[in-house]
């Protein structure tokens, strides 16, 4: 393409020098003969040419570089493997069944099973709350509530155990594509895709962690609630100290003085 366009400048300032030389009118005789508007015409043209070639000359270096800045962008990483980490594995929790009340409580916590395995490992709560005091009512309340709690957390601690292993594996696997050393798993969308699917992971991770953290605050409301109800124990208990005492106090007093004023010596 370039060379085209030198040519057809070459070709016009040819013709253009040829109509500045002097020509004869008739028959190579007479008067010198110019044509001031073919030439204008011809000057014209080789602006609007050359005009052309340097926005062509513009745009060949403006696309150089731009493949130079994607081969500088596909350039591989030199030794991926350097990059390789090692994971910590999940581990589930154990316990001795020396009494025969833990086991289906081990499975509850690690696996689906969840708040299915706390029952068994506790003990029974009577169901005749009603013939408790109004403060002892307040206590298995709480022993209730713990119970909500405590099987709630069981229940996200199994599901996210159980699923610990099938999070890896996927981890597993786009660490892999992300290390290989073969072109094809590098294509751009195959790249997006990998990227796509470990903020999705995140996201469920993250998921996760919060419910985590949902079960730890509640446990925290249990032990507020629990303190609380003790301390309005406390202080029902010393307004009832304080309003009863002058009473009992003047209902003793009066005994005693009835005594010593009715007391004769034998």
């Amino acid at each position: 393409m370039k060379r085209k366009v030198l040519k057809r400048i070459a070709v016009f300032v040819a013709a253009l020098t040829l109509l500045s030389l002097p020509a004869l009118g008739i028959f190579g005789l007479g008067d010198i003969v110019f044509d001031p508007t073919a030439c204008a015409d011809l000057i014209d043209q080789l602006g609007q040419m050359a005009a052309q070639y340097n926005q062509l000359v513009q745009t060949y270096n403006q696309i150089t570089s731009q493949l130079h800045q994607m081969e500088f962008n596909a350039r591989r990483l030199a030794s991926p493997q350097r990059f390789l980490t090692v994971f910590t594995r999940w581990t589930h929790s154990t316990a001795p069944n020396n009494s025969g009340l833990t086991a289906q409580w081990v499975q509850g916590i690690n696996t689906i099973l969840g708040s299915g395995g706390y029952g068994p490992a506790i003990l029974g709560l009577t169901p005749q709350a009603r013939l408790l005091s109004t403060p002892s009512r307040y206590d298995y309340a709480n022993v209730e509530i713990a119970d909500g709690a405590t099987g709630h957390t069981m229940d996200v601690l199994g599901n996210v155990r159980s699923n610990a292993d099938s999070v890896q594996s996927t981890i597993n696997s786009l660490e892999a594509d992300a290390l290989s050393d073969d072109d094809d798993d590098h294509s751009e969308v195959e790249v997006l895709d990998r990227v796509a699917a470990a903020n999705v992971i995140a996201l469920r991770n993250q998921q996760d962690a919060n419910k985590l953290l949902v079960t730890l605050a509640e446990q925290r409301a249990l032990e507020t609630k629990r303190t609380r109800d003790g301390e309005a124990q406390a202080l029902n208990e010393q307004v009832s100290f304080i309003q009863n005492v002058p009473a009992v106090m003047a209902e003793e007093t009066r005994g005693l003085t009835l005594a010593m004023t009715s007391y004769s010596l034998p």
